[in-house]
C-alpha cells in the first residue's frame, strides 16, 4: 500500500512538473512570436520608409562623351557637420561632381523629379562640338574642368572662410533662417518679391531678420562690400541656417550676364582669382561664360540644396526652409519679374569664344536637369520668364 501511494505521489509530480514545462514552453513561443512580429513591423516599416525615401532622393546620371557623370541627391538633411566634411574631402580644387547635393523640385518627387529628367533626357556633347573643342586655337589658359570663384578654396578649403553658412565653429553675430544664392539673374528678383508678398521678412541683395536672396553673398568679401547692398541691412558677421543654390538655363543666364554692370564685374573679378582679368575680359560673353561656370561651382562646394529655377515653386522652397505653412500656401498676384534686353545666344556661339568652358558648362547643365541637344544650334528663348 505505501509503495502504491509513493506511485501515487510521484506520478502527481510527474504531471505537474510536464505542465510546469508546457506552460513554460508556451509562454517562450508566444515571446517568439510576439518579437518575430515587431522585426516584421520594423523591418516593413525601414523598407517603406526607404522606398519613400528612393523615390524623392534619385540618383542622377547622365554621360558625357561616354564619361558618366554622377551626383548623388543628399538623403537626409546631414546639416552643417555635412558640409564641412564635403568641404574638407572636396581638397581645394577637386572635380565640382564629388559634391553631395539635394534637389529641390516643384513636387519633390515624382515624374517631375530632377533624377529621372536627367535621365530621360540627359545627352552629350555632339560630333561638331567635340571636334570645336579639339581643334579651337583656344588654348585652356584657365583649367577650364577645375577654375572655381572664391578667394580662400585653393589656399585652405576653409567653408567658414568662403561662405555665410552656419557651421560649428564658424564665428558669427547671428543667425538667419534662409539664404539663396547663385549667379546673378537665375530669378533672383522673382523670388524675392514672392515671398515678400507672401508676408516675409526677406531682402534682395541685402538681410533681412527672415533671410536673404542675393547673389553676392555667394562669397565673402574680406573688405564687407557687396554691391547693390542696402545701407540699412547690410551683412554684418550673420549666418545663415539653410542655403540654396539656384540655378537656371545656363544660355538665359550667360546672354542676360553680358548686360552687368562695371561694378558686378569688378566684384566678381576680385572673387575669381582663378581667372585673372577676368573683370576686363572680352568678348564680354567669354566673360559671362566663364562667371557662370565658375560661381556655380563656388556655390556648390556649401550649398545645402539645389533650387532649379523653372521648376521649382516659391512656396516649396518656403516650407522647406520651415516657415509657416499657411503663409508658405498664401495665394499672391502674379509677381513682377526682371526684364533686361539682350541677345539670344546659342551654344555654337558659347563653342566659339571657349570651347573649353562652354564644354563644362554643358556638363554643369545637364546635372542640373537641363536638356542639350546635340544640335550644334540649340538657342533659348531671350525672355526673362521664370517660374521660382
Amino acid at each position: 500500500q505505501r509503495g502504491s501511494e509513493a506511485s501515487t505521489r510521484g506520478e502527481r509530480q510527474g504531471f505537474v512538473m510536464a505542465g510546469t514545462l508546457a506552460h513554460s514552453i508556451s509562454l517562450g513561443v508566444l515571446s517568439l512570436c510576439v518579437i518575430f512580429s515587431m522585426y516584421l513591423l520594423l523591418v516593413t516599416d525601414v523598407s517603406e520608409h526607404k522606398a519613400r525615401l528612393d523615390k524623392i532622393h534619385t540618383p542622377i546620371q547622365v554621360h558625357i562623351d561616354d564619361v558618366e557623370v554622377s551626383a548623388t541627391r543628399r538623403k537626409s538633411n546631414q546639416g552643417s557637420n555635412a558640409a564641412a566634411k564635403v568641404v574638407g574631402e572636396a581638397n581645394g580644387l577637386d572635380e565640382i561632381e564629388s559634391v553631395v547635393h539635394q534637389v529641390l523640385v516643384q513636387d519633390m518627387g515624382g515624374d517631375a523629379a530632377l533624377g529621372k529628367e536627367t535621365g530621360k533626357k540627359g545627352g552629350s556633347v555632339s560630333h561638331d562640338q567635340k571636334h570645336a573643342l579639339q581643334s579651337s586655337p583656344i588654348k585652356d589658359e584657365f583649367d577650364a574642368a577645375n577654375a572655381i570663384a572664391g578667394l580662400h578654396w585653393a589656399a585652405t578649403g576653409d567653408v567658414c572662410k568662403q561662405s555665410h553658412k552656419d557651421i560649428p565653429g564658424c564665428t558669427k553675430s547671428g543667425v538667419v533662417r534662409m539664404l539663396v544664392t547663385g549667379v546673378g539673374r537665375s530669378g533672383t528678383h522673382h523670388t524675392v518679391n514672392a515671398f515678400r508678398k507672401k508676408g516675409f521678412d526677406v531682402c534682395h541683395e541685402a538681410v533681412c531678420s527672415q533671410g536673404s536672396i542675393a547673389w553676392t553673398y555667394g562669397v565673402v568679401d574680406p573688405d564687407h562690400f557687396y554691391p547693390w547692398e542696402a545701407a540699412k541691412h547690410r551683412i554684418a558677421g550673420q549666418r545663415f541656417t539653410h542655403i540654396y543654390h539656384i540655378v537656371r538655363h545656363p544660355l538665359k543666364v550667360i546672354a542676360s550676364l553680358t548686360t552687368f554692370s562695371q561694378m558686378s564685374w569688378r566684384f566678381i573679378g576680385k572673387h575669381t582669382p582663378s581667372v585673372p582679368n577676368l573683370a576686363t575680359m572680352q568678348p564680354v560673353l567669354r566673360r559671362a561664360l566663364i562667371h557662370w561656370v565658375t560661381w556655380n561651382r563656388n556655390v556648390e562646394r556649401y550649398a545645402d540644396f539645389t533650387i532649379v529655377t523653372e521648376k521649382t515653386q516659391v512656396r516649396d522652397v518656403c516650407k522647406h526652409a520651415g516657415f509657416s505653412q499657411v503663409e508658405c500656401d498664401k495665394s499672391i498676384p502674379q509677381v513682377h519679374r526682371a526684364s533686361r534686353p539682350h541677345a539670344t545666344i546659342s551654344w555654337q556661339d558659347l563653342f566659339d569664344v571657349d570651347p573649353h568652358f562652354a564644354a563644362q558648362a554643358q556638363k554643369m547643365a545637364l546635372r542640373y536637369g537641363y536638356h542639350i541637344e546635340n544640335d550644334f544650334e540649340e538657342t533659348v528663348s531671350d525672355d526673362d520668364d521664370v517660374s521660382v
